[in-house]
């Protein structure tokens, strides 16, 4: 979750109307891209999306989309267009921002994702998602207590934000703080019972703090819920680096 910034894309367009149904009398182009949109059909999105744009040039939401659509099929550079383009449109928005600030994370330009989160916070203070996004870049910077207090204001907005828990706990692993960082996996179980990550993470955790019990436990769940191989190879090699299987703790 931490390393991988477009793996929180599906949860950029919450400042947008959400997508409307495509039904079979619908003729809005816009509302007909929202619909393949929604569905990840994001070559039928755009080409949906360019007609709404044609029809009217200054339409600062299909712009918006149609550079979501581009960045998820790896346009970096037409999605950059079309971000600069509702800035342009709308510069007290924080649409534009968010949306370039992305590309600028994809292509490596870190500090300047950075500025750009933190115009699209200065438009809109309350942008829980874009603290956590800013909290993944200036962790991959290095500056820890910076994402620290990032993902805690993310919380402090959004206190059902797994996300911003689930980084925050990655944060306090790499500080040597293990409680903290239980604390936080615990949180995003609380929320979501199925993540793997979390409960491989919070196995880890346990793992290093010396509670095999518990940690043995948390990589059976773990095993029992990962679905992507890779996750379930790493949950499967720190369980056999145990030697040896542990009962889950008692209640």
């Amino acid at each position: 979750m931490l390393l991988s910034i477009l793996a929180a894309c599906d949860n950029t367009t919450a400042p947008l109307p959400a997508p409307a149904t495509l039904t079979p009398t619908s003729t809005d182009p816009y509302t007909i891209g929202l619909s393949y949109y929604d569905k990840a059909d994001y070559s039928r999105a755009i080409t949906e999306f360019n007609k709404a744009i044609r029809a009217q040039p200054d339409h600062a939401d299909a712009l918006y989309k149609r550079g979501w659509s581009q960045l998820n099929i790896n346009e970096y550079d037409k999605a950059m267009v079309d971000f600069e383009r509702v800035i342009s449109l709308k510069p007290q928005s924080e649409l534009g921002y968010y949306g370039r600030a992305y590309v600028h994370n994809v292509r490596g330009e870190l500090e300047e994702a950075i500025a750009d989160f933190t115009r699209a916070i200065e438009r809109k203070p309350d942008y829980h998602q874009a603290y956590t996004d800013r909290g993944r870049v200036n962790f991959d910077i290095g500056d820890a207590q910076q994402a620290l207090a990032d993902f805690t204001r993310a919380i402090e907005l959004e206190p059902k934000s797994s996300d911003a828990y689930f980084n925050r706990g990655l944060v306090y692993r790499g500080l040597d703080e293990t409680d903290k960082a239980i604390a936080d996996f615990t949180a995003v179980i609380a929320l979501q019972a199925d993540d793997a990550e979390a409960y491989y993470n919070r196995a880890n955790a346990y793992n290093y703090k010396g509670d095999r019990p518990h940690a043995a436990a948390d990589y059976q769940k773990a095993l029992e819920l990962a679905k992507d191989p890779d996750l379930k190879s790493s949950v499967q090699e720190e369980w056999d680096a145990m030697e040896g299987k542990f009962p889950p703790p008692a209640p």
